[in-house]
């Protein structure tokens, strides 16, 4: 069951997608449930109470800052690899333990991080009816218009993605990875708009949208689409209300906003790596504390274990890994 918070306005009203929620991805997510008596106990919950909480500094292993990824101008002769997303990939950056520079040195490539933390894929409504000159937010939609030449790289203010853009030139990437929803989530950003497929204020409208856009820029780049990752749910005072299965922040749970990204990837023949429903990697709820370090945030062993996940299905495309699929594990000895 679903336990939709109490105080969502108008926006417990809002269409809600359900074409882009499988049957089997829901059957999936009811194994990974949280007991119904945590449900019950969400709904006295305000909304409010439920955000993105800040990434807690984490110790940085000396393996993985002697590997940081030096980042340099495009070469025709490497494999580029850009990223797109909020904190997942933003978390780390430069330490040589983020996602980004694992997939990188586990794929050979290069990488360039465009991630900002605490970025969704939709456009807020007040940035839908203005001008590109007005921009601000630097969210998927946003990225891809800097990218596009159409908004200034101003938009990234002092965040350290700003410093990448330089570095980049659209036709020469290899690969874009797309990692985007949780945020969306947390702003109650309703799925998607059956009457207007490209409606950016929602989050398959803004991710069809940019992915269209970024074929347009590098017809030759193949795109990956990685799910919002399970997740956990806390208040301020650390009391846990519910999991992404069933804590609703007005527009449908966590896992609908997966689903939306697997069907989304299905539907333009992109990549995908599922992070929700445990068939890339074991994250649920049993071994959330070893992945995550407030509920939704990755330690460093769980960016090792999704960054395998990830290098493995690029490198299963560039046809220089054949080994069988497997669920990893993040008690293996391979992360330690």
């Amino acid at each position: 069951g679903t336990a939709l918070l109490t105080g969502c306005g108008s926006l417990s009203g809002t269409a809600k997608g359900k074409e882009y929620v499988t049957d089997a991805s829901s059957s999936a997510s009811a194994s990974a449930s949280v007991s119904t008596s945590s449900a019950t106990a969400a709904t006295s919950i305000n909304p409010s109470d439920i955000s993105e909480p800040d990434i807690a500094a984490s110790a940085v292993s000396a393996a993985s800052a002697a590997t940081a990824v030096s980042i340099s101008t495009m070469d025709d002769s490497a494999l580029n690899i850009v990223f797109l997303g909020d904190s997942q990939f933003d978390n780390a950056r430069g330490t040589g333990s983020s996602i980004p520079e694992l997939v990188a040195q586990k794929t050979g490539g290069n990488c360039y991080n465009l991630a900002v933390g605490g970025t969704a894929a939709s456009l807020s409504r007040e940035q839908k009816n203005i001008g590109y000159d007005q921009w601000t937010d630097p969210n998927f939609t946003g990225v891809v218009n800097v990218l596009a030449g159409n908004v200034s790289s101003g938009i990234f203010g002092s965040y350290a993605a700003g410093s990448v853009l330089s570095q980049i030139d659209v036709k020469k990437v290899d690969y874009y990875v797309i990692d985007y929803g949780v945020n969306d989530y947390f702003n109650g950003t309703q799925i998607f708009n059956q009457d207007q497929n490209g409606d950016q204020s929602t989050y398959v409208g803004a991710m069809r949208t940019g992915i269209s856009n970024l074929k347009n820029l590098s017809p030759n780049a193949k795109i990956v689409i990685c799910s919002p990752a399970y997740a956990l749910f806390y208040n301020g005072d650390h009391v846990f209300i519910g999991d992404g299965n069933m804590v609703d922040k007005g527009a449908g749970p966590l896992k609908d906003y997966a689903s939306s990204a697997q069907n989304l990837a299905s539907e333009s023949g992109a990549l995908y790596l599922d992070t929700y429903y445990g068939t890339a990697f074991d994250l649920d709820q049993n071994t959330a504390d070893q992945f995550l370090q407030d509920g939704i945030h990755f330690t460093e062993r769980g960016r090792r274990v999704y960054a395998t996940a990830l290098a493995r299905i690029i490198n299963k495309d560039l046809g220089t890994d054949t080994s069988e699929p497997s669920v990893l594990q993040i008690e293996s000895s391979d992360f330690n």
